[in-house]
């Protein structure tokens, strides 16, 4: 697990806020605008995940399906064993999870590292105002989700040209006005609305969860899905796992100091890195000054609500990732059936710091590996 050592504070010490923060809400414009701007690519469906994952995945729920690898087994899921398994191996990377000693060796090292740099900071962060900072972090992930669909409001506004200049994106108010002639030609009852039904989505849910599975033998140390040994090793690493005492942590604290450095670090991509300087915040409010007074035409119900839709669902690289899984372990998915595995007590632990990693990373361009100052005593 990368640890918490300098620089990595001084770093998230970037992200505070030199001025006071105080902005306004979000206006609606803007998620009236993503819609807008995911008219023409819903008008032909080709570019939209939800109907090219439809069309890939069978019309029943996650039950059926793994029954219907597996005649004759009385219905199921995926079993828990599977699912516990898919777990570890997602975090496996971050840990030697094979050695039950060294991976509490490693966290005991790492919630040293926590609470030697990370909590000094995450008093700070929380002494931010949340409802200012709520209004910065939804301004920002709109922007992000904007400029994905080739717009970027801060050019819009013109208050900022930089982001656009650098990719290219054109001219905002003709990218505004060839997406408003989109939906001056496109009924109603022609646009398709979220093209997947719930059974399909849970199935799509279940099977990117299992998709870790496939590198199993080499994050975990286990044989490969389809050897008939793997469900007796897996539960002798749940087991074993299983072993490691409970933490004195509580994980609700990580979780809220990994929501706000999220937050932090969409604000920084969004809008620079001294968006929350005095300059920084000014050119955000005058964004959304101008966000306010745009004028849109109305656009249909499913319009508004589908992006939200389309960022919850996984990649299609991981639906079929897990299929695979799947299908090529079926016999390894029914011997499991007779297994009863307990959730080690560290595993949403360990979940927890596998996402704090990914995102400092994401934050910072990466971490550095566990050094000498975070062997300290605790």
């Amino acid at each position: 697990m990368p640890c918490l050592c300098p620089p990595t504070p001084q770093s998230l010490s970037g992200l505070m806020p030199s001025a006071n923060l105080s902005i306004s809400a979000v206006p609606p414009q803007m998620g009236h605008l993503l819609g807008l701007l995911g008219l023409e690519g819903d008008a032909s469906g080709t570019s939209r995940a939800d109907l090219s994952m439809s069309a890939a995945l069978p019309s029943m729920d996650a039950t059926a399906w793994f029954s219907s690898l597996l005649p004759g087994v009385p219905r199921f899921g995926a079993p828990s064993l599977m699912m516990m398994t898919a777990q570890m191996s997602a975090v496996g990377s971050s840990f030697p999870m094979h050695d039950p000693r060294a991976v509490l060796e490693e966290l005991k090292r790492t919630l040293r590292s926590l609470r030697a740099y990370l909590w000094p900071f995450g008093t700070s962060m929380l002494s931010i105002p949340r409802p200012h900072l709520a209004s910065m972090t939804m301004a920002a992930r709109m922007t992000l989700s904007l400029r994905a669909q080739g717009l970027c409001p801060m050019a819009l506004s013109g208050v900022d040209m930089s982001y656009s200049n650098a990719m290219n994106l054109g001219c905002p108010h003709t990218t505004l006005n060839a997406a408003i002639g989109v939906h001056a030609g496109l009924g109603t009852a022609q646009f398709p609305a979220f093209g997947m039904s719930m059974p399909q989505l849970n199935l799509a849910m279940t099977l990117a969860a299992l998709a870790p599975l496939a590198d199993a033998p080499m994050t975990l140390g286990l044989p490969a899905i389809s050897d008939p040994g793997f469900g007796d090793a897996a539960m002798d690493l749940l087991s074993g796992l299983g072993g490691i005492p409970p933490l004195p942590f509580d994980i609700s604290q990580l979780l809220e100091h990994l929501t706000m450095i999220s937050d932090l670090s969409a604000i920084t991509e969004a809008f620079g890195p001294d968006a929350m300087s005095p300059a920084g915040i000014g050119r955000v409010q005058a964004m959304l000054n101008y966000m306010f007074g745009l004028r849109l035409p109305a656009l249909p119900s499913a319009a508004l609500s589908l992006q939200p839709k389309l960022d919850m669902l996984p990649s299609m690289d991981n639906v079929l990732a897990g299929a695979a899984v799947a299908q090529n372990g079926a016999n390894t998915f029914a011997a499991s059936m007779r297994f009863n595995p307990s959730l080690p007590v560290i595993l949403p632990f360990l979940s927890v710091l596998d996402a704090l990693k990914a995102m400092l990373g994401h934050a910072f361009g990466g971490m550095p590996t566990a050094c000498s100052l975070c062997r300290v005593a605790a």
